[in-house]
């Protein structure tokens, strides 16, 4: 039994009155499981199988079920990945649903409280995973506007925040650091200078986080977030000593150079123009970076270079071969 059966197993038995028997197949190779419910007319039954073992669930499923010595009806759950079709005959009905796509391909009208529930639980289930997948990402979404709060409270303004305010609390500035607070390396990246722009990155975190998490991992995710922070800010630092530099952006390129690389890698399998489209992405923000007046494009660099070495050392092999 898979998860998704289990999942429809476990919601007819705690939510609608059924109850489970086991059965031996035809060939004796294996036990099948039913979900069986006594209704005045007779047995409501329940089998759950994919598009390949439908044809032989049925039949195995009605020869227990003569076995029994009741009138009953069969409801199949086919749980297919194609557009699979098979007919029913007068004792057997059908749901059939696409597992992948998240939609119903056929129903019997006397099943579609069976398909609505499957449905339910597989939407829920994705919901699930992809809340699951955006862990880390609002995770650190979470940390930056806290941080943000707490210096728009000190500053008394939530369009602009204090200069004295985002030094204090940690921004990257050279003659400091030179001074032994290296943390600001790391802190700068979770300060930002006005609603807007905090507005802005964390937009784009919460697009292209996601993709990373799932590509990478939470770790690894982590890992590149934090090294192209700290990479951004010593870039920044090395290039722009005496200016107080803040902001997620320089982990985000970090962030945009690991999926170029997971591109270029996988360039193959992913839909055409999708390595020129990043590209495209890449480039136009560098060049609002140089000719926007107040931004340090020095930081995305050294973010979006650290960036890509991360990602090319986590997914092997070196960036060179994967453009060939």
């Amino acid at each position: 039994m898979n998860k998704n059966e289990q999942k429809i197993f476990n919601y007819l038995t705690q939510n609608e009155g059924f109850y489970m028997n086991q059965y031996r197949s035809l060939q004796g190779k294996s036990d099948n499981w039913i979900s069986l419910k006594k209704l005045n007319e007779g047995l409501y039954a329940v089998v759950i199988t994919d598009d390949k073992h439908a044809d032989s669930t049925q039949s195995e499923a009605d020869e227990y079920l003569k076995t029994i010595g009741q009138n009953y009806k069969l409801h199949i759950i086919v749980l297919s990945d194609g557009e699979y079709f098979s007919a029913t005959n007068g004792t057997t009905s059908k749901a059939v649903v696409n597992i992948r796509e998240k939609r119903i391909i056929y129903c019997d009208e006397d099943s579609k409280s069976l398909a609505n529930i499957t449905m339910s639980l597989l939407v829920k289930e994705k919901e699930t995973r992809e809340l699951k997948t955006m862990s880390i990402t609002l995770g650190i979404i979470g940390i930056n506007i806290i941080l943000f709060i707490v210096s728009a409270i000190m500053s008394k303004n939530i369009m602009n925040i204090d200069g004295q305010v985002l030094l204090d609390l940690g921004g990257k500035f050279g003659p400091l650091i030179d001074k032994g607070e290296v943390y600001r390396l790391v802190t700068a990246s979770f300060l930002h200078g006005g609603i807007i722009h905090i507005a802005f990155n964390m937009y784009a975190l919460y697009s292209i986080g996601p993709q990373i998490e799932e590509i990478y991992g939470k770790w690894k995710y982590i890992g590149i977030y934090f090294l192209a922070g700290i990479g951004s800010s010593f870039l920044s630092y090395y290039m722009l000593p005496n200016t107080l530099s803040i902001g997620a952006s320089g982990a985000i390129f970090g962030l945009l150079g690991a999926l170029f690389i997971f591109a270029v890698k996988n360039r193959d399998s992913l839909k055409k123009g999708a390595i020129k489209s990043l590209l495209m992405v890449i480039g136009v923000n560098l060049y609002i970076g140089m000719t926007l007046p107040n931004i340090d494009n020095y930081g995305h660099i050294g973010g979006l270079i650290v960036g890509i070495i991360i990602g090319t050392v986590f997914l092997g092999g070196s960036l060179k071969k994967g453009l060939k």
